[in-house]
């Protein structure tokens, strides 16, 4: 799937740095043309979001999505003049509502039994 979206399959010329996080480790792996791995692997292991796909599997090691370990990974970009950060507006798995505000709509909605409600 990855392979067919992709426009190119091959690592630019321009320094590009791709980031998995090591499903067992939990460590940060960074990949770039000279990681001995292909493009569409690095994408595809830094695009493995949890419970969403699976693990990538490279040379015997399971890699899980880069944003697991920071979302923006800015630290990486230290000692260049120019960058450019991609990040959503929203972390993964953001909390849309809090316990109080999803209690407090249940209240609303004429809910009035409270012994249900973990606080």
């Amino acid at each position: 799937m990855i392979a067919s979206r992709l426009p190119v399959h091959s690592w630019p010329q321009s320094q590009l740095e791709i980031v998995a996080v090591d499903a067992f480790s939990g460590e940060r792996t960074i990949f770039n043309s000279e990681s001995g791995i292909e493009l569409v692997d690095a994408v595809m292991a830094s695009s493995a979001v949890p419970y969403v796909w699976p693990p990538a599997t490279i040379k015997q090691r399971r890699y899980i999505d880069g944003g697991c370990y920071s979302m923006a990974n800015l630290d990486l970009a230290a000692g260049f003049d120019k960058v450019l950060v991609l990040q959503p507006d929203i972390p993964p798995f953001a909390v849309v509502e809090s316990l109080d505000e999803q209690v407090e709509r249940l209240q609303r909605q004429g809910s009035t039994d409270r012994s249900d409600y973990a606080r």
